[in-house]
């Protein structure tokens, strides 16, 4: 069955759609000659299940410094940046001591920053995009060993003893200040 030119035409439309969709995965409003910020990921190596540690990879992205946030916005199904900030290697520290103290509160004490990867991307004209990756060794986590209650009325222990399965702390997880 040979294609007939009028069976492409019926879908003429088509086309220019395909043609905007792809043109608006690019960033829009960047800064022209600078380098701005297109990607930032985390990538975490942690003593936890698999699901719980892409939990924290994506809550750690929610610790990056405000500068280096990328704000995207949905065009077709695809993700395009907008109005990407630009980049300013100084925020790296700040994101670090925010995603640190995140740790910290999880009971990583520990936490070290193995290396952090920036590449710069100007093969689009005008475009220095900035893809920054962190990586993050949280090291071994402090847990509750034990629990126990030491008060000295025998009736608040007993209700203390009862209600364990409702308690804030448990055996076994994360120590945190």
């Amino acid at each position: 069955m040979k294609a007939n030119i009028k069976d492409w035409i019926k879908y003429w439309w088509i086309f220019p759609f395909l043609i905007w969709g792809f043109m608006s995965c690019s960033p829009k409003n960047f800064p022209t000659g600078r380098p701005f910020v297109f990607k930032s990921s985390v990538s975490l190596k942690a003593p936890v299940g698999s699901e719980q540690r892409k939990a924290m990879e994506i809550e750690l992205g929610n610790y990056f410094d405000d500068s280096l946030k990328v704000q995207t916005q949905a065009v077709l199904g695809f993700k395009r940046p907008l109005n990407p900030p630009i980049f300013d290697s100084m925020n790296i520290d700040r994101s670090k001591a925010f995603m640190k103290n995140y740790l910290n509160s999880l009971g990583f004490y520990a936490a070290t920053f193995d290396t952090v990867k920036i590449k710069y991307d100007s093969s689009k004209p005008g475009q220095i995009r900035t893809d920054i990756k962190f990586f993050i060794d949280a090291g071994k986590q402090i847990k509750f060993d034990s629990i126990w209650y030491d008060l000295k009325v025998p009736e608040l222990e007993t209700l203390a003893n009862d209600s364990k399965d409702k308690a804030l702390m448990r055996k076994g997880e994360g120590y945190s200040k």
